[in-house]
């Protein structure tokens, strides 16, 4: 009977002493049993067997699990990658387009001779400028064509007085053509917008890369020119009361803005009027600063238009 009791203590001990987990005596009183115990050497070996096949198992199961958590960490290294790369050739693609796009603008920047007509459609009008620059000589006509009744006014300037990066002044003659009244206002200094503007122009290459970074572009053509689609991303307004620009390919100059609604100063929601753009080189001449007979004109000291 004592042996029995004695049998059991052991058994109940045994799982903490394949464990390493009893104390120095316990473990040397448990070892001298087994040795004398045949029943119970065979159950601590028993005991053993499934204990390392456990560990094994579980070793088994662990490794598995650091084998497919390296896979997934080593394919989202991948997928990061290759979005990087993709990101950073993108990016370099615009960079290239935005670069030559100035490059191309900046040639015809240098002209003098040159006529731009500007088609602007707005929500209750429709309005063609036309500039022509020859030297030092100006002339620009802008027409009311919707709504009626139509008028115009052109500005011939005769000479060139100030030059700046965003106009020019001149000593002008300007010429208002009403319905039922015609003047003219003599020699006045008048300043003259360029029409040739190179919109891309960036001042360095981190102003390069933060421009790229924040619109988009595409490809494509517009009344038949190849040219590239540029708008704005992420909510940046890089480009001021438009909701994208057509770039000409061969120029670099913006042959249309598309309208987008805008706050004004005064919190109201308004609409930009669509422009479009016609650009010739090199066909000015003389004639086209011919001014009219100014003896079918009224003249006056104040513009009315």
């Amino acid at each position: 009977m004592k042996k029995e009791i004695e049998c059991e203590i052991v058994r109940d001990l045994l799982p903490n002493y394949i464990e390493n987990l009893t104390s120095k005596e316990t473990s040397k009183y448990l070892k001298e049993h087994i040795d004398h115990c045949e029943k119970c050497k065979k159950i601590q070996e028993q005991m053993q067997k499934e204990v390392e096949l456990d560990t094994e198992k579980s070793d088994k199961k662990e490794i598995n699990f650091l084998k497919k958590y390296k896979t997934k960490l080593n394919a989202l290294k991948i997928i990061i990658f290759i979005f990087i790369i993709i990101f950073l050739l993108t990016l370099g693609r615009k960079m290239i387009i935005l670069s030559n796009l100035s490059n191309e603008a900046d040639k015809y920047m240098e002209k003098t001779n040159y006529h731009v007509i500007q088609y602007s459609y707005n929500e209750d009008s429709y309005i063609k400028t036309e500039i022509f620059k020859s030297n030092h000589k100006a002339k620009l006509k802008i027409s009311n064509i919707e709504p009626e009744p139509k008028k115009s006014i052109t500005i011939y300037g005769k000479e060139k007085t100030m030059e700046s990066k965003e106009f020019d002044m001149y000593n002008a003659n300007i010429y208002v053509n009403k319905e039922n009244k015609n003047t003219v206002l003599l020699n006045q200094e008048i300043g003259s917008i360029k029409f040739l503007q190179n919109v891309l122009k960036t001042d360095n290459w981190f102003e390069l890369f933060r421009t790229s970074f924040n619109i988009s572009v595409k490809r494509t053509t517009f009344n038949g020119k190849e040219c590239f689609y540029i708008t704005s991303s992420y909510g940046k307004n890089y480009l001021p009361n438009t909701d994208g620009i057509y770039v000409d390919a061969e120029t670099g100059l913006v042959i249309c803005e598309n309208a987008r609604e805008y706050i004004n100063e005064k919190g109201e929601i308004k609409r930009s009027g669509i422009l479009k753009y016609v650009y010739e080189f090199d066909s000015v001449t003389e004639e086209d600063f011919l001014e009219p007979d100014i003896n079918d004109y009224e003249i006056t000291e104040k513009l009315e238009f």
